[in-house]
Parts: structure tokens; C-alpha cells; sequence
């Protein structure tokens, strides 16, 4: 299996703005479809290496988990 990665700028994280950059991630991927099938159970697994402000970019950001639960 090839390994794919999408990297998409995202300037702030605004809410609105966070869920942008993280679908068009996804659509760069060939979308979620293309990645997940429709009945699956979904893991998020966040990085919590100790507790730090979203700021101090220690732990995956709030809204990017936000975003992606969204989704």
C-alpha cells in the first residue's frame, strides 16, 4: 500500500476556517468515501502528550478534532 499525505494551510485556527482546510484535505485524498467505508467505527486518536494550551501546539488542536468529528 502506497502511503498518501495531504497537507492543506490553514492560517488560524477559527472554526469555520479549521473545518475548511481539514475537508479539503480529505477531498485531496479522493474523500472520505475513498478512505472510509460508510459503516465503519471511526478512532480518533489525539496526541495528548500532557496538558498545554492549544497554543503551545503540544497536543492535536481542539478544532481540528472538532473538525474532524464533524465530518
Amino acid at each position: 500500500m502506497q502511503d498518501i499525505v495531504s497537507l492543506t494551510r490553514c492560517t488560524n485556527y477559527e472554526r469555520k476556517n479549521v473545518l475548511q482546510a481539514v475537508e479539503k484535505s480529505l477531498e485531496n485524498l479522493g474523500g472520505l468515501d475513498a478512505i472510509i467505508r460508510k459503516d465503519t467505527r471511526v478512532f480518533l486518536k489525539v496526541n495528548l502528550l500532557r496538558a498545554a494550551k492549544p497554543e503551545d501546539a503540544v497536543t492535536t488542536h481542539p478544532e481540528v478534532v472538532y473538525a474532524l468529528a464533524k465530518i
